[in-house]
């Protein structure tokens, strides 16, 4: 069984809505961002664990 670490990745597009959060499992190296249904364009991320950030940065979505 996979078990939550307590870290997430929250993903937010330029306007700073929260588009995703995506929890971050016990082992995991990566993490999978679906993007479907998304504008290309800048978005940001923030890595969080148990509400406090840890790191924050910028992720260019280009064209599918």
């Amino acid at each position: 069984s996979f078990a939550s670490t307590g870290i997430s990745i929250r993903i937010f597009d330029g306007n700073g809505r929260k588009i995703c959060e995506i929890p971050v499992l016990h082992g995991a190296t990566s993490v999978q961002w679906h993007t479907e249904g998304l504008a290309p364009g800048m978005y940001f991320y923030q890595m969080m664990s148990k509400e406090r950030l840890i790191q924050s940065g910028k992720v260019i979505l280009h064209g599918h």
